[in-house]
């Protein structure tokens, strides 16, 4: 793949069509950016749009096309690392490190979503490429569910926004975690600081859905709250595997205290 910005400004006839509710149309110009980090390629963020983008447009887009790239690679860093915790008890700062790296990037993601919010008419194009990329839910103050990206439905089984448009969010939350959370919404719409790190959800099925996520509050002009925002990535596979041989090396930590074991060769 060319590891370089593609900006296409003369569009032919039928590559590409952009939907909306009035019709479809073909695009003035199309932007396809490669998700690039340590010289490394990951994929790549097409965006069309009926007008021609700007400079400082196809600018922000390339810095969150290496946003993202950096947080899938540490992603997969983190999974090959995780196997190391079925040897040796140093796996867990590897982990720890990798962890770290990841909520890193993502507070480089939520900054660039809140300054995508607010131009957020210059931005349409850019905030469908974040939803083909991460789990995005919009929430009133009140926790009613405003919007849910496909990846949201897709994630937690619902077919289409009208089966929870409308909803209240703790019928995403686990009944264990919903007092905690509870306190935590209370700080978030009363604008005070924003939530990142681990989230579970629950399906509609009744399955957890893990993620690295962060909520954040969405201010209005005046500099009140107005809505809560939530991305996150999809970190139940990780968060099986961690669990797992977090309870392996628990197991034989355990056995090799009862056999009196003092020394690791």
């Amino acid at each position: 793949m060319e590891q370089k910005t593609v900006f296409l400004k003369d569009v032919t006839d039928g590559y590409v069509e952009v939907t909306s509710g009035l019709g479809k149309a073909n695009p003035r110009s199309v932007l396809i950016v490669p998700l690039i980090f340590n010289e490394e390629v990951f994929g790549a963020v097409e965006i069309a749009s009926l007008r021609v983008f700007k400079d400082f447009e196809v600018e922000f887009v390339e810095k969150v096309a290496e946003s993202i790239a950096s947080t899938i690679s540490s992603l997969k860093i983190n999974m090959r690392t995780a196997i190391l915790l079925k040897n040796s008890q140093s796996g867990q700062d590897i982990m720890k490190r990798q962890e770290a790296e990841m909520r890193k990037n993502m507070r480089e993601l939520r900054q660039t979503q809140i300054e995508a919010a607010k131009q957020s008419e210059q931005f349409i194009s850019f905030t469908n490429s974040v939803n083909h990329t991460m789990i995005r839910a919009e929430y009133s103050v009140e926790g009613i569910l405003l919007y849910a990206n496909t990846k949201f439905l897709q994630k937690l089984g619902y077919s289409s926004n009208k089966e929870i448009e409308g909803q209240h969010i703790s019928m995403f939350i686990n009944e264990k975690d919903r007092e905690w959370f509870d306190e935590l919404w209370t700080r978030l719409k009363d604008g005070g600081e924003h939530f990142e790190g681990d989230m579970k959800h629950v399906s509609k099925t009744g399955t957890d859905l893990w993620t690295m996520g962060t909520y954040v509050s969405v201010r209005d002009k005046n500099g009140k709250p107005e809505k809560i925002l939530f991305l996150g990535i999809d970190m139940t596979e990780s968060k099986k595997q961690s669990l797992d041989y977090s309870g392996q090396i628990d197991a034989l930590n355990r056995s090799t205290i009862k056999c009196g074991i003092l020394s690791w060769r």
